[in-house]
């Protein structure tokens, strides 16, 4: 399952072979780009993306996410977001 709001341009949807794509259960573009690469700001970015996952709007996908594990296992996909060139 990918787990990210955009889709990977260098991946055609055939070609990735995923069951799904949640992109509501991917962190908020405003949480995918606050800095979080340091073990304690890690914590509240964890924090953070917990209470958007409570959220009444997230609940939803995350239901299907947890009936889903509990009847296969689950990879969950996410790109790497690492420093982009200039």
């Amino acid at each position: 399952m990918l787990v990210d709001r955009v889709w990977l341009r260098a991946m055609s949807k055939r070609r990735a072979h995923l069951d799904e794509w949640l992109r509501d259960v991917a962190p908020s573009a405003d949480l995918r780009h606050w800095p979080h690469h340091d073990q304690e700001p890690f914590a509240e970015f964890r924090d953070r993306y917990i209470g958007e996952l409570a959220d009444a709007d997230h609940r939803p996908a995350v239901r299907h996410l947890r009936d889903f594990a509990a009847h296969d296992k689950v990879t969950l996909l996410t790109p790497h977001q690492g420093p982009q060139p200039q």
